[in-house]
């Protein structure tokens, strides 16, 4: 039962699970609004500083105040696009067309909310977190040290 249940966890929310067709972290490096730029403020909780597509059915905007919103997400690979919608406010989408000019670049153009929103996004490389390029150790060294 317990070889089950591991093997059912792993295929849902594992190594074995379906990824998006953006899966991975992506820092927007771009950010337009009706045509106008978007500085990367801390207090412009309106821009996103990161999205995260880990799950087929939803994604995660982190905001620069390192606030997270967390989004329903469909995607259709065909046509290179995906709606975003909020589960506490179902007025509210975000429709966008996606291209990839490099395997770690991304162009979003399409609307949050009825605003036309243009976006850059690359892509950030797993292998250079801590954890991933240094490994785990019980016994953390200085200056790992908290």
């Amino acid at each position: 039962m317990n070889t089950y249940q591991a093997a059912s966890s792993w295929r849902e929310y594992g190594g074995g699970r379906p990824k998006p067709p953006l899966y991975g972290i992506w820092d927007v490096t771009q950010m337009t609004v009706d045509g106008q730029p978007r500085l990367p403020l801390l207090n412009d909780n309106e821009r996103w500083r990161r999205i995260i597509f880990d799950f087929p059915d939803s994604a995660s905007a982190q905001h620069p105040d390192d606030t997270f919103e967390e989004l329903k997400a469909a995607f259709d690979a065909q046509k290179s696009s995906f709606l975003l919608s909020k589960q506490d406010d179902k007025a509210w989408k975000a429709i966008f067309n996606y291209e990839r000019s490099a395997p770690a670049e991304l162009q979003l153009v399409g609307t949050i909310a009825g605003h036309e929103v243009r976006m850059h996004l690359r892509r950030v490389d797993e292998k250079k977190f801590l954890l991933a390029s240094r490994g785990f150790h019980w016994v953390q060294e200085y200056p790992f040290i908290q």
